[in-house]
């Protein structure tokens, strides 16, 4: 699933960029599997 390696990828090369580069949506999509946000993970809401 592209999102979980989007996730796995962008929290081992990139995390200071996850807050931009992973809109809420994807969240959704990979709870099922175990990740969850941490803390300065997740946009604030609008």
């Amino acid at each position: 699933m592209k999102e979980v390696e989007t996730i796995v990828h962008l929290r081992r090369e990139e995390p200071q960029r996850m807050k931009t580069m992973v809109p809420a949506h994807v969240w959704a999509l990979v709870e099922p599997y175990g990740l969850v946000p941490a803390a300065g993970e997740r946009a604030a809401a609008a």
